[in-house]
């Protein structure tokens, strides 16, 4: 994961820390949407991971249009139906 994931700013480890993982991708999405970004996620497995993300920032920033600034690619089959 570190030789994939670095040039990006790293990985989080939801795995093991969910929490913490938590914590450090909704800061760093929140900042993104601030500067009037857009968040883009490549999801493998299930989304329940960033569907709190989600939620997260609709609490952070009230009125954010999450269907125009957050977007989800996922390519699990799990994720398709």
């Amino acid at each position: 994961m570190d030789e994939a994931y670095n040039d990006c700013g790293g990985w989080l480890n939801a795995h093991d820390d969910r929490a913490q993982a938590l914590r450090e991708a909704a800061d760093v999405w929140e900042s993104f949407l601030r500067d009037g970004r857009r968040v883009w996620v490549q999801e493998g497995g299930q989304a329940d991971f960033s569907a709190e993300l989600v939620r997260r920032m609709r609490d952070r920033i009230p009125g954010l249009a999450t269907r125009d600034r957050i977007t989800i690619v996922q390519h699990s089959a799990r994720n398709e139906a």
